[in-house]
């Protein structure tokens, strides 16, 4: 039975084109999963921080002689950031993982030199591609940025105002 690369170095048995399709439409569903995933921690967490902060806020401004309820809103904010910040990474960390195996599976799948999710991975690394006969590229403000350093920085501001509020009260 001949062999097929992997990323990584190691060999997989070659598929039959089923086989490949198969596992193309796996890794798509699996890239949409962990999409949804992502967006419904980011806006779960977002929420729970936001009800956080707000309530720290008014504890530490309608009453000042609860500090060590605000101290203890703002410790388990921070807590809740962390967490937020390990679901996130691990959530993008499969993310990429599945639009890895796409790929893999993509040509077997698909019959052709370059699809879909081949030639995204140029265009987002800023690459032109040609599609419908036009080439298109990213600007090169698009490619600065990626939408994983906004959860990034998003959580980051949180853990911010946390520790302002701690600072606040000591």
């Amino acid at each position: 039975m001949s062999k097929t690369p992997k990323a990584g170095g190691t060999q997989l048995p070659s598929m039959t084109p089923e086989q490949s399709r198969e596992g193309y439409r796996a890794a798509i569903q699996m890239i949409g999963r962990e999409s949804k995933i992502i967006w419904d921690s980011f806006r779960s967490l977002l929420a729970a921080n936001a009800v956080l902060v707000g309530f720290a806020g008014a504890v530490f401004k309608l009453y000042p002689e609860h500090v060590n309820l605000t101290r203890i809103l703002s410790c388990l904010g921070i807590i809740v950031c962390v967490a937020w910040a390990l679901i996130t990474v691990r959530a993008f960390g499969y993310y990429s993982y599945w639009f890895a195996w796409a790929r893999k599976y993509e040509l077997g799948a698909l019959g052709s030199k370059e699809q879909m999710i081949q030639l995204g991975e140029k265009f987002s690394k800023g690459d032109s591609v040609e599609q419908l006969g036009a080439n298109e590229r990213f600007s090169w403000f698009a490619r600065l940025f990626k939408i994983q350093w906004l959860a990034y920085l998003v959580i980051t501001s949180f853990i911010v105002i946390y520790v302002y509020v701690l600072v606040e009260i000591t």
